[in-house]
């Protein structure tokens, strides 16, 4: 009897620096979740919403990063690094539109739950695929 010998694909060292990166810049995005409820708090309390930039540093480290490294990174992680590219630029949409219409009934509101809820789904979303070695499909 002949037994058939499947072939893995063994992970190369750009891969596994990929996979490291890929987890920090999302647990970056993570991190900087309570700097991201400051701007919806002081929306709710009807406080200016100036510190939503100072809540997006954080955020942009983390997409600055992927901005440099992801054509350099292997195929399948450049999708991780496109992803945080776009969850960024999503998040600072969402708040500016939040922002624009907050006086109006506080529709506002919506948009920056958006924005938290999509920083919060797409990092946690990330670092699972990363830790099983997966990429991102469209």
């Amino acid at each position: 009897m002949m037994e058939t010998v499947v072939e893995q694909d063994t992970p190369t060292d750009r891969d596994r620096i990929s996979r490291i990166m890929v987890i920090a810049v999302h647990a970056l995005y993570l991190t900087s979740l309570p700097l991201l409820l400051i701007p919806l708090a002081m929306a709710i309390h009807a406080m200016p919403t100036l510190p939503i930039w100072f809540s997006a540093v954080p955020l942009a480290g983390g997409a600055l990063y992927s901005y440099m490294v992801r054509k350099k990174a292997p195929e399948k992680w450049q999708t991780h690094f496109d992803e945080a590219v776009q969850t960024f630029w999503s998040y600072i949409f969402l708040m500016m539109l939040g922002v624009l219409f907050y006086f109006a009934m506080f529709i506002g509101i919506v948009f920056m739950f958006v924005a938290y809820y999509i920083v919060v789904h797409r990092a946690i979303r990330g670092i699972y695929r990363a830790i099983k070695w997966s990429g991102v499909t469209p």
